[in-house]
Order: structure tokens, then C-alpha cells, then sequence
């Protein structure tokens, strides 16, 4: 692989590192109880990152990886508001108070984002 082939997936993973380290140890840290003015103004950021990646995707290789990009990210945000609910309803019948809620499934987030990367990996290399 030629460095203009590796550039795009180290910007990728530096991004994405720097944004995690944001997440856990920034705001993560705060264990206090989130608002709703907080939580939306987070979500709008976050989905703001996602869309303007999407389009320096566009600008870089193209506007059909771009909807190709898209079309995962629009997946995988339903996905998240599925596991949302999920989340709801575990944390809410094992009676997690509401101080630790944000806490108590960090591992479990940390575990799925590197399980995805793995079978990612594993499943480009494999086919």
C-alpha cells in the first residue's frame, strides 16, 4: 500500500482516536447527570463531525464513496438509537441510579466499538 492509500486511514484513525479520548476522558469524567440541552448539543455535534466527514470523503475520493459512507453512517445511527432504548431498559430494570448510568455501560460500548473494528478487519481480510 502506497503512503496516498495510507493517508486517509491514519487521518481516519487519528480522528477517531482523538474523538474517543474527547468522549472518555474529557466529558466521561463528569459523573454527573446529563441534561437534555447537554445531551442534544452533544448529538448535534457528533452528528455534525459525521456529515462533515462525509463530505471531505466527497471532496477526497469521491461522491460515490461519499453516499456509500452515508448510507453506513444513517445504518449505524439507527443502530445506536435502537441500542439507546436497549441501554433504557437494562439500566432502568437493574435499577442503575441515574449518576451512574453513563458509567456503568462504557466497557460494554468500548467492547462493541473494538469488536466492529475487529470483525472489520478480519472480514476484509478474509474476502
Amino acid at each position: 500500500m502506497t503512503p496516498a492509500e495510507l493517508t486517509p486511514r491514519i487521518v481516519l484513525l487519528v480522528g477517531v482516536t482523538a474523538l474517543l479520548i474527547v468522549d472518555l476522558g474529557v466529558v466521561g469524567r463528569h459523573v454527573e447527570i446529563m441534561s437534555t440541552r447537554s445531551a442534544l448539543a452533544w448529538s448535534a455535534t457528533r452528528i455534525t463531525f459525521g456529515l462533515s466527514f462525509a463530505l471531505a470523503v466527497w471532496g477526497w475520493v469521491g461522491a460515490v464513496v461519499a453516499q456509500e459512507y452515508l448510507a453506513g453512517y444513517l445504518i449505524d445511527e439507527s443502530l445506536s438509537i435502537d441500542n439507546l432504548f436497549g441501554f433504557m431498559i437494562v439500566l432502568s430494570s437493574l435499577h442503575i441510579v441515574l449518576r451512574y448510568q453513563r458509567t456503568v455501560p462504557l466497557w460494554g460500548i468500548f467492547g462493541a466499538i473494538v469488536m466492529r473494528g475487529t470483525f472489520i478487519f478480519v472480514g476484509v481480510r478474509c474476502c
